[in-house]
């Protein structure tokens, strides 16, 4: 049987977690892409786990449910960008809450949750949104002249 302290103490914070909370968020995203085979979205899965007052998991659904982004792109600056909007969107909420303080997590968590509901669950949950806008920069389907008899 585990002592008691076992479950209830915690870690003392990591040096780690401090060179985290004292960096930019980019300067530290850049930092973890040097290891070989992390990329932005990598990143930003360690970043949240670690520090999830200051980031947020880059994934798809979040970033596509964000009004204003391009379609996902796994680039830092498609990252920055997103993690802007998050931690924006985050100030105003925790501004109006009652509940507690957002976070940039908190805010993806709940992008994440809407974007799956309204796919397993359409009727659930109504559209609140024009829908998915098409990113900027891509160009519509070329049409093909025919030939007329």
């Amino acid at each position: 049987m585990p002592p008691s302290w076992w479950c209830s103490a915690r870690p003392p914070p990591s040096a780690c977690c401090r060179t985290c909370r004292q960096r930019s968020g980019q300067g530290i995203v850049t930092e973890l892409c040097t290891l070989r085979g992390v990329g932005p979205a990598t990143a930003s899965a360690v970043l949240a786990a670690g520090v999830p007052e200051e980031a947020a998991f880059m994934s798809h659904e979040a970033v596509a449910a964000v009004p204003g982004l391009l379609a996902l792109q796994y680039t830092l600056k498609h990252y920055m960008l997103y993690l802007g909007r998050g931690r924006e969107c985050a100030t105003a909420l925790s501004r109006g809450s009652t509940s507690g303080v957002w976070t940039p997590h908190h805010v993806e968590t709940a992008l994440w949750t809407w974007v799956v509901g309204q796919k397993l669950c359409p009727d659930l949950l109504p559209n609140l949104g024009p829908g998915p806008a098409t990113p900027e920069g891509t160009r519509p389907a070329k049409k093909h002249r025919t030939q007329a008899d």
